[in-house]
């Protein structure tokens, strides 16, 4: 595969060697990246949620075209099939209207600095990311909720820290090390 880098992959070949990597000579190391935050919201293969108004295709619908998981292009190509779809329901359906009480506006506040920010993303990829366990967190959560005035990034953190820990099971790309890693 070495002669095939230049022909086939030259754009990649270039910026690996740009980087001090050389996948001619050894393999590219890999990780898992924030890529995982995927396939939340239920949905039908026309992108209808059980919300009423609150529709979702491509990388953030669970509608079981790919199963609970996503890899490379499934989800783009998802997107622009099931996102057509959306389009062509959403021009002849009716508009939603919602009844008094169902909204309210919420104003965010102040924002975390830099720094905080930093260590919250950190917090939530050890506590939240793929592999999570029940302590981590609970911990998490803890953190966060003894710093929710700091910041309207550490309310909703807490938030998907507790949507977090309710769902017990793995699915998809997330591992619940407590539960043995299946559903």
């Amino acid at each position: 595969m070495s002669g095939d880098w230049n022909l086939r992959f030259p754009t990649v070949l270039a910026a690996c060697l740009a980087h001090g990597l050389d996948p001619r000579q050894v393999p590219l190391p890999v990780t898992p990246a924030a890529h995982f935050h995927m396939g939340g919201i239920a949905t039908d293969l026309d992108g209808r949620s059980t919300l009423a108004g609150l529709h979702a295709v491509g990388e953030v619908a669970c509608n079981g075209v790919h199963g609970a998981n996503r890899l490379a292009s499934n989800s783009l190509l998802e997107g622009v099939a099931c996102g057509r779809r959306l389009g062509a329901a959403l021009a002849i359906a009716a508009p939603v209207r919602s009844g008094p009480g169902s909204h309210r506006w919420v104003e965010r506040g102040d924002g975390l600095s830099p720094a905080s920010l930093a260590a919250l993303r950190t917090l939530l990829w050890h506590a939240a990311g793929p592999v999570r366990e029940a302590s981590s967190l609970r911990d998490a959560w803890r953190a966060c909720a003894a710093a929710a005035d700091a910041g309207w990034q550490m309310r909703l953190a807490r938030s998907l820290l507790r949507a977090a820990a309710l769902r017990r099971r793995s699915l998809g790309a997330h591992c619940r090390l407590d539960r043995g890693c299946s559903g």
